[in-house]
């Protein structure tokens, strides 16, 4: 799909990102050591949940790394990284939708209320299914047991025990869809002295 576009289909909108100095104009200063810690609006259109890494890397060796973000509440995220060494840091961070965690939301509510769910597990365990195929060694199986699990029309309660436990979550985490990311368009910097 050309970059016009994806452009059109970007929910995500990653904003008012702390620290920075000038607009991101200059770098921030750390001592080696210490650990940045980093803040921004993340958020989407609608009800669907969003996920959002912070992505940073040391210019002398050019490795990207990626450090999970967490909510504090009100589409703000907080995530950190160290810095090891002296030299200059480059930071940015990439949101996303995370069609799990929005299913998982909505099937919780569905549970609470009393209504059928079946067709919501077939769903769910679509998207187990479209994570199972980035995945590997252990948790391919634990994603093949969940679907089968999840499928099973006779066993509905075993299929929303499975849906809903948090090791599935978390396995799901470890292989995000990052289809249709945005990305800061800003590289915002960090230099490291003694």
């Amino acid at each position: 799909m050309p970059d016009d576009q994806v452009d059109g289909h970007r929910r995500v909108v990653v904003e008012c990102v702390q620290p920075q100095i000038d607009c991101g104009e200059f770098a921030i200063k750390r001592v080696v050591g210490e650990s940045v810690v980093v803040e921004a609006n993340v958020f989407a259109d609608g009800h669907d949940q969003v996920a959002c890494h912070l992505l940073y890397w040391c210019e002398c060796d050019k490795v990207v790394h990626s450090a999970p973000m967490e909510p504090v509440g009100n589409d703000r995220w907080r995530g950190e990284f160290p810095v090891l060494r002296v030299g200059r840091y480059g930071y940015t961070i990439e949101g996303w939708i995370d069609r799990f965690k929005t299913w998982r939301d909505d099937l919780t509510k569905r549970i609470a209320a009393g209504q059928e769910v079946h067709v919501d597990l077939l769903i769910g365990a679509q998207i187990v299914q479209d994570v199972a195929a980035r995945s590997t060694g252990k948790d391919a199986d634990l994603f093949r047991r969940c679907i089968e699990r999840m499928r099973d029309k006779k066993d509905q309660e075993s299929g929303k025990k499975t849906a809903l436990d948090p090791e599935l979550l978390k396995a799901v985490q470890r292989y995000p869809e990052r289809h249709l990311v945005t990305q800061l368009e800003k590289r915002l910097g960090v230099v490291a002295d003694r």
